[in-house]
């Protein structure tokens, strides 16, 4: 994913988290905040360390940024994606699969991003 699709200062996913709205699901907890300034959508992925060691959790956040870089994501949001410890133990169809109805939820798919 590209750097201009990343949301990486602090205050900014404090901000997300902070004035977004939100949904939850067993595996997963997605915040999108509306920003019409950049024309893009932009990410952030999330893990904390009860889902196992480093190499656990970079393995999972690698597996969400592939099902979003595949997702036709609308160009005016930025998101945050916080995993849950019980996806450390789902195959990747159920991760994809429970992480596109999140996004669907939020009405954030249908647009396709160039």
């Amino acid at each position: 994913m590209k750097k201009a699709y990343r949301v990486k200062k602090n205050d900014e996913i404090e901000t997300i988290i902070r004035h977004g709205d939100k949904v939850r699901s067993p595996y997963f907890s997605c915040y999108k905040k509306p920003n019409e300034a950049i024309g893009h959508f932009r990410f952030a992925v999330s893990t904390p360390k009860a889902c196992g060691k480093a190499h656990a959790r970079n393995r999972l956040k690698r597996r969400v940024r592939a099902i979003v870089r595949e997702a036709d994501i609308r160009e005016d949001y930025d998101i945050f994606v916080i995993v849950n410890k019980k996806a450390a133990d789902i195959d990747f169809q159920t991760m994809r699969a429970d992480l596109m109805k999140l996004l669907e939820k939020h009405q954030l798919t249908g647009v396709k991003v160039c």
